[in-house]
């Protein structure tokens, strides 16, 4: 389940942890209920498919024959608006505990088929900016919640079915791969051997080899042939730029006797959506909040019938089907049999795409191009940069408007935080020659308890502040913080 954000968009540091600590009070606050409860279940459905459902409930109290369930949901919204939250803006919530008040149901009758026994539900929303709350009676129906889990796994047999005959696809391209230049060039034949074994052998290659030798051709042709075979994906990550140029040459000539290929380019997602994260709503830009899901084969075949679905191709489509081009961009991913695009999309925390999140990538196999660039680029992802001339002009701003918010805490705690961390950043630079490199030690952890105790400071201001703080000062405090969490 996904929070609610401001209607103008604003980043909480330890957001997840202010959450965490709104559950404690209310796991505090009511003690005589049960906290935490585990409930699970299988549905068995009308195609024979047996569904596993469990989740866990965060009060559960009995009352004779009731048993009543609370859901406890924390929200940003600007203080004094939680009142005038309508009963739409909370309804995935309310499907929540409404499947929470399923599975208990259905616990009770296995448990007591003769009992007279009903479960009754409620979600309570916290908003952290102002601290207020408000309860919800939450009505839920069996056939109701039936009919969405028909739906449900209907959509999953669906994609189910897409997967294994994409899968099926693959393999036939695989078989039928023949090299796409009119000869071999000295030695490529022996390197498509090599990268065969390799692929035989599960194993990873590292391959260096002069300019003019063909190495993308050789890569890519070896990669598609085994890999697809297998009923498996290719991603081939470049480097920024023209990096691409090379392999959208040799993929043309590959589409030319393999047009079911299916191949995608990646754009970064502030070049395919117009929308600024400013103007997010429910961590959503508008065209995601209006998009109409989930998105039809019909679409995705019809985008395919292009050689090389790139940028153009994907905003165009969206925008006929008035469909985020982000989200359009995911779900061909997933369709895809090559995807080409940054090495951002795997190495990037920000941008990493999920299936690169998780340890093993499944079916797909990996390329990078030019990997010698991955060196200053992995030194561009993981370092941060803290400026003493831009925490300077931080805490001016901070001071000038400090007037208005003279019986806000928070204010006053952030300022403190500030100074700190600006002590801490002169001490170090005294002790280092200019123009010099020198490490910042760890050993005292002074870096993170800094870390720590600015992130939780702005995250209470911007709580308590939320649009009244000057925007160029909020970008300032931000992105300090961003660069200090690295540090």
């Amino acid at each position: 389940m996904e929070p609610v954000f401001r209607e103008s968009y604003v980043n909480i540091p330890f957001r997840d942890q202010f959450g965490i600590q709104a559950h404690k009070e209310f796991t505090e606050n009511n003690k005589d209920c049960g906290s935490e409860v585990s409930l699970s279940g299988v549905y068995l459905s009308s195609s024979g498919i047996h569904l596993k459902i469990r989740g866990r409930v965060d009060s559960l109290c009995e009352d004779g024959s009731r048993s009543i369930i609370t859901e406890l949901k924390t929200v940003v919204l600007p203080s004094g608006s939680l009142a005038g939250l309508s009963d739409d803006s909370i309804s995935g919530f309310g499907l929540q505990v409404s499947l929470y008040a399923y599975l208990l149901d259905n616990i009770n009758r296995e448990l007591d088929q003769e009992k007279e026994a009903s479960v009754e539900c409620q979600l309570k929303v916290i908003n952290l900016s102002d601290g207020e709350s408000k309860i919800w009676d939450i009505d839920w129906n069996k056939i109701d919640i039936e009919n969405r889990l028909e739906q449900y796994l209907d959509l999953i047999e669906k994609r189910m079915f897409i997967a294994a005959s994409d899968t099926l696809r693959r393999k036939n391209i695989g078989k039928k791969l023949s090299w796409h230049e009119e000869e071999f060039r000295d030695g490529q034949l022996e390197m498509i051997n090599d990268i065969t074994a390799i692929f035989e052998q599960d194993q990873n290659l590292l391959w260096q080899a002069p300019t003019g030798y063909g190495k993308t051709s050789v890569v890519l042709h070896a990669a598609l042939k085994q890999g697809l075979s297998k009923g498996g994906r290719i991603f081939y990550a470049t480097a920024k730029g023209t990096g691409s140029n090379p392999v959208r040459d040799c993929v043309r000539k590959i589409h030319c006797q393999c047009p079911d290929l299916k191949v995608v380019f990646l754009s970064a997602r502030e070049n395919l959506c117009e929308c600024a994260p400013k103007d997010y709503t429910n961590g959503q830009c508008k065209k995601q909040a209006n998009s109409n899901y989930p998105i039809g084969d019909d679409i995705l075949s019809e985008l395919f019938k292009t050689n090389l679905i790139n940028r153009t191709e994907i905003v165009n489509a969206a925008e006929a089907n008035e469909l985020c081009p982000h989200d359009l961009q995911k779900v061909l991913i997933e369709r895809s049999d090559l995807v080409v695009g940054d090495y951002n999309f795997i190495y990037d925390p920000q941008a990493r795409l999920s299936i690169f999140r998780e340890p093993e990538y499944k079916d797909w196999t990996l390329l990078i191009d030019e990997a010698h660039n991955l060196i200053p680029r992995g030194q561009s992802i993981y370092s941060g940069r803290i400026s003493l001339i831009e925490m300077n002009e931080c805490l001016k701003l901070l001071l000038e408007d400090q007037w208005r918010f003279t019986e806000n805490n928070n204010y006053a705690e952030i300022v403190r935080q500030l100074k700190k961390l600006q002590e801490a950043v002169e001490m170090f630079l005294s002790n280092v020659e200019d123009n010099k490199i020198a490490p910042i030690s760890h050993s005292e952890g002074v870096w993170s308890e800094l870390a720590i105790e600015f992130g939780y400071s702005l995250g209470r201001l911007l709580l308590m502040t939320g649009d009244k703080l000057d925007g160029e000062l909020q970008d300032m405090l931000q992105n300090l913080n961003s660069n200090l969490q690295y540090i």
